[in-house]
Order: C-alpha cells, then sequence, then structure tokens
C-alpha cells in the first residue's frame, strides 16, 4: 500500500502540470493582431447557371454588367473585372468548380 500512494500522488501532480501547460500554450498560440488596411468598395459578382450557360452579373461603379456566355468559354467575367475557368471535377463535364479572379 505504501509503494502505491507515492506513484499516484506523481500521477496526480503530472497529470495537473500538463495540463496547466496544455492550457498555457494553448492560450499563447489564441492571441495575436490582424491589421488591415484599404476597403472593399465592390461586391463580387454573382454567376448563375441556366441550361447550360453562365450568366454573370457584376455591379460596378453603379453599373450592373451582364455577361451570358457558354460552359464551355474560356472566360465568363467581363475583361475589365477580371478571369476565370472551370475545373473540371469529371470526363463529362458534368461537375466542376468554377474559379473567379478579380483585377
Amino acid at each position: 500500500m505504501k509503494s502505491i500512494q507515492p506513484a499516484l500522488i506523481m500521477m496526480l501532480l503530472a497529470a495537473g502540470t500538463s495540463h496547466a501547460l496544455a492550457h498555457e500554450m494553448a492560450t499563447d498560440n489564441n492571441s495575436g493582431t490582424i491589421g488591415f488596411q484599404g476597403a472593399v468598395v465592390e461586391t463580387s459578382c454573382t454567376t448563375d447557371l441556366k441550361q447550360n450557360q453562365l450568366i454573370t452579373s457584376c455591379l460596378r461603379d453603379g453599373n450592373n454588367q451582364v455577361t451570358t456566355s457558354s460552359v464551355s468559354a474560356s472566360d465568363h467575367l467581363p475583361p475589365a473585372i477580371g478571369s476565370s475557368e472551370i475545373s473540371w471535377l469529371d470526363s463529362t463535364h458534368q461537375r466542376g468548380i468554377l474559379i473567379q479572379n478579380y483585377n
């Protein structure tokens, strides 16, 4: 019995110490400052898919610019706004990811 008590005490101390260290490390990693300079002045474009056509609507300088293009076209955004491309997920071109890059 006497040999079990010191081992039990050591285990409890080790568990408490590791918990305190883990909490200290977690709180240190959750702090910091993120700086942002500038402003988001225009919204992103909206894109709808209707009968194999992509309809892209972009509001710029108070004007709504609408572009309609085939899904197989090489670009779906007005050139002054940015560029886009589709990465197909299957060989039948039924599922894909539309990637839009804004200027």
